[in-house]
């Protein structure tokens, strides 16, 4: 899981610089009700918009990891037996797409309050950094419990693929205590977060008619 660390960087700045532009522009431009005054339906113009941006994502986050197990086994250095391999390969898949969900579900709901895209930039800021910075200082110079850290939108990806490995990172974790963030608060924090979302998309778009 640790495989997913650097990718996640260039999502980051993806989902800030890139991703919002996938429904900024439409909107801005007028095309969005140009395209919906054919049989597209908005729901489906949304779905098409979301897997566009995940595909992007997919591949910079399971890419190099997906290669690097292909290099290991290659070399004889990956998974000992098939089905340890397709076990890996399998929790690698599930790891990349829960990342690549919560990034674009994050990405296009918080760029969805605005049709310009500079101020998109700045909402997809404030929901991944501006968080992240609360909840960080909260934790660490006032002290308020580490499962906080689940709403943390910078680490709880991460961590959640490293649960799904069966580890846990140290940041998730009490050096006084010892105490470890419990696994269902982690994927709970990550469901949350792809669901305010995709919830702030929808209802942007439901109430510009487009849902």
């Amino acid at each position: 899981w640790e495989l997913f660390g650097l990718p996640i960087v260039a999502v980051m700045l993806f989902a800030t610089l890139v991703a919002p532009e996938a429904i900024v522009r439409d909107r801005r431009d007028g095309m969005l009700r140009l395209y919906l005054s054919t049989p597209l339906t908005g729901p489906t113009y949304l779905a098409a918009k979301f897997v566009a941006v995940m595909t992007s994502m997919a591949i910079v986050v399971a890419g190099p990891a997906l290669l690097f197990l292909a290099a290991n086994t290659i070399q004889g250095l990956g998974p000992d037996g098939f089905a340890n391999w397709l076990e890996v390969a399998a929790k690698l898949l599930l790891s990349s797409g829960i990342i690549v969900v919560f990034f674009a579900a994050v990405s296009l709901g918080a760029a969805s309050v605005t049709d310009r895209r500079a101020f998109a930039s700045v909402a997809v800021l404030a929901a991944l950094f501006g968080v992240s910075i609360v909840v960080n200082i909260s934790v660490d110079s006032i002290g308020a419990s580490r499962t906080l850290l689940v709403l943390d939108p910078l680490s709880v990806p991460l961590e959640t693929a490293a649960r799904i490995f069966g580890d846990n990172s140290d940041g998730f974790t009490d050096f006084d205590t010892g105490e470890v963030v419990p696994t269902g608060l982690v994927y709970g924090g990550t469901a949350l977060w792809i669901a305010a979302g995709f919830g702030v998309l929808a209802d942007r778009y439901r109430r510009i008619g487009a849902v």
